[in-house]
């Protein structure tokens, strides 16, 4: 279902907005975590570059591994209205 389907017309603005801020302050957040795990791998001389850069890019994975959990906890099959179209 598409977010046009899910909000009231009256709210579809609001919901465009805070969909916007959601996505756009996710990734200011996810290149300061990236940037916070490059700095702690750095501070340590025991812990090898290439683990550091692999641990910093698997934070940026787990944002995409959460997204499909996130679409089965909200996802609702649509209803069909009285002519047998989903509505």
């Amino acid at each position: 279902m598409a977010l046009t389907e899910a909000v009231a017309p009256r709210h579809l603005g609001a919901a465009y907005a805070l969909r916007s801020v959601l996505g756009f302050g996710a990734g200011a957040v996810s290149t300061w975590v990236f940037g916070l795990v490059l700095d702690w791998g750095r501070a340590d001389p025991a812990i090898p570059p290439v683990v550091t850069w692999g641990v910093a890019f698997a934070v940026m994975g787990l944002g995409g591994l959460l997204a499909p959990l996130v679409l089965l906890l909200l996802w609702r099959p649509a209803r069909a209205g009285p002519d047998g179209t989903p509505t």
